[in-house]
């Protein structure tokens, strides 16, 4: 077991899955960055998708995806149905990440 995967099950044994209406932006230096939208509410979370690149189509054309974990802190996102399991993380620099906040969704 590794640490991210032993980070994701317990992610999965605390938090309940909800789902998001999701803006995916395209993969810039790093790996696709994901817009998590509350319903009702006009918050925006930003997490990076933490992925091999022949994985991101899972998050490339979705508007909605399951996410388990604390939003802004990190957690786990997968398509609706739970397959497959994709590690998200915030994004830690302010300015790149207030940037990603401001892309119209």
């Amino acid at each position: 077991m590794t640490y991210n995967s032993a980070r994701m099950r317990s992610r999965l044994r605390r938090y309940p899955w909800k789902p998001y209406r999701v803006n995916v932006l395209p993969a810039g230096l790093g790996g696709p960055v994901v817009q998590l939208r509350p319903k009702d509410s006009n918050t925006v979370f930003i997490q990076s998708v933490v992925a091999l690149n022949f994985r991101w189509r899972y998050v490339r054309d979705s508007d909605t995806l399951w996410f388990c974990g604390v939003p802004g802190q990190g957690g786990v996102l997968a398509r609706p149905g739970g397959a497959p399991l994709l590690w998200a993380r915030p994004i830690r620099i302010a300015p790149l990440r207030h940037w990603h906040e401001r892309v119209p969704g």
